[in-house]
């Protein structure tokens, strides 16, 4: 496979249980990081302790031009991966039922923490969940 990118990203998949919230979301997580990352070796984000250690799921980003790094979570999972980016992607966080992504353009600018990535967007997102829960929008 060639890398027509020279962004590298933290790459982990969420982990897939039975019971979690949004599974859904974690299995097309799933099989887009086997699409782009085919046969290679792409552990759960939950196995990854320390990612300044060395192969903590450091991969070249194979989707050419323009492609950015993304962190998404939930209650549930976590999950890092590439994406080409998208008109939407602003380089920040943004929070849609019940799944925080937040999207950055440098190299392995996605193993920090949410509140690390957009110290602002906790409580936002904790508000939009209050309302949407309350609210049933």
């Amino acid at each position: 496979m060639g890398v027509d990118s020279k962004l590298s990203c933290h790459v982990c998949r969420p982990t897939d249980e039975k019971d979690m919230h949004d599974r859904t979301r974690a299995q097309e997580i799933n099989i887009m990081i086997t699409e782009v990352f085919g046969s290679n070796p792409i552990p759960e984000c939950s196995a990854i302790k320390d990612y300044s250690a060395p192969n903590a799921g450091q991969m070249n980003c194979p989707v050419g031009k323009g492609a950015v790094c993304v962190k998404e979570r939930n209650r549930d999972w976590t999950a890092r991966y590439c994406e080409k980016k998208f008109p939407d992607d602003e380089g920040d966080c943004d929070y849609k039922k019940g799944v925080i992504k937040c999207t950055c353009a440098d190299n392995y600018c996605n193993p920090a923490s949410i509140s690390r990535m957009s110290s602002f967007l906790l409580p936002f997102a904790s508000l939009s969940w209050m309302a949407t829960r309350f609210l049933d929008l």
